[in-house]
């Protein structure tokens, strides 16, 4: 009953400070040319004093405490302070999907850094590593994280290795949040809750909506998709909601392997049905050298995704021209001002701004 109980008090403290999703609006039919792109990482003064330094590394949590005390109210007991929270992270930190790792666990550590600036909890980040999907390995680093790193609370990922370890953490009372990888088995689970739209399911009808009114002769769909999310929109969602808003169907329905990078024999199968629009459900780098060979393919025809990374976009270059996105978003010159003390804080930090699953995991 410890354990269930601890993690009660974390949700409190995540609605408090923001341990959950941060001001994701769903958008749907934005093109890559409306996304703006990262500025590069800006270099520390190699010549700065070592007492300069540590004044600034003093200085920078304290600020970053203030600026949620500035939003929230002050810290103190009532708050949490002096309340030890050991958690758990479930990500791809090695693997094809490493880049999502790398950018949830610096929302989720910089947002851990600001609780306990500002007077609130402790949370003590543990990191697990699921290999960019593999359910074997989630379920083995789920189970260490509880039994020996005692985690209370767990943030996962990806769909696949969400959906396997729902029994480990219902049975060890470990409240759990899943930012990234949401899918329809994680719905409606004891201890789980998904801060961001079911992935593929929920964009996919008014994305399709946007092709049909954007390109009202089009008829003939192709979809591309993987076995680790969004399959049953791939199968069923897609096809029904195309076939009700055009009349039309679905000429190719191409799935590849998570991971991949080489989509020359997947682009020739799509040119070959002759579609005229294509909606995809893969997600990652997968994107980026999947449009990448669509294009150098020929195909020309409009192309819609639900997810859109900066990593997938500089390796698609100037084939994601032109390309749509009905997705979650996220901005970064929203100016609420939790946001701002957000995009301040994670510049400072990491230097470079956040996109969509770092703010997801903060």
């Amino acid at each position: 009953m410890q354990r269930k109980f601890m993690g009660r008090k974390a949700l409190a403290v995540g609605v408090v400070f923001g341990l959950s999703g941060l001001l994701a609006a769903c958008s749907s039919g934005t093109t890559s040319s409306e996304t703006s792109a990262a500025p590069a990482a800006t270099e520390a003064a190699a010549s700065a004093a070592p007492a300069a330094t540590e004044a600034a590394a003093s200085e920078a949590p304290a600020a970053a405490g203030t600026c949620i005390n500035d939003v929230f109210g002050a810290g103190g007991p009532e708050a949490g302070q002096g309340v030890t929270i050991p958690a758990g992270m479930l990500l791809a930190v090695t693997g094809q999907g490493s880049f999502f790792g790398d950018v949830m666990s610096k929302g989720a550590l910089l947002a851990a850094d600001q609780i306990r600036e500002a007077g609130g909890m402790d949370y003590q980040i543990t990191i697990g590593d699921h290999k960019s999907g593999d359910v074997p390995t989630a379920i083995t680093e789920t189970k260490r994280l509880i039994s020996q790193d005692g985690i209370e609370v767990l943030q996962t990922s990806y769909g696949a290795p969400s959906e396997a370890i729902i029994p480990i953490f219902q049975e060890a009372g470990v409240l759990t949040f899943n930012g990234g990888g949401s899918s329809p088995a994680q719905l409606n689970q004891d201890l789980l809750y998904m801060n961001r739209m079911v992935y593929a399911e929920d964009p996919a009808p008014g994305a399709l909506a946007w092709i049909h009114q954007t390109y009202p002769d089009a008829t003939k769909l192709a979809l591309i998709g993987t076995m680790e999310n969004g399959v049953g929109t791939f199968k069923e969602t897609a096809p029904a909601a195309w076939k009700a808003l055009t009349g039309g169907e679905v000429v190719a329905a191409e799935q590849h392997d998570v991971g991949a990078t080489d989509f020359k024999a997947l682009a020739a199968k799509i040119k070959a049905a002759n579609p005229d629009a294509i909606m995809t459900f893969s997600f990652g780098d997968d994107l980026g050298y999947q449009v990448k060979a669509l294009r150098e393919a020929g195909i020309t025809v409009p192309i819609m995704m639900d997810e859109f990374t900066s990593q997938a976009a500089k390796i698609g270059g100037s084939a994601y021209d032109g390309v749509n996105f009905g997705v979650d978003f996220y901005s970064t010159a929203n100016p609420n001002p939790w946001n701002q003390c957000f995009v301040a804080a994670y510049q400072a930090k990491y230097g470079e701004d956040p996109e969509y699953y770092g703010s997801n995991y903060y």
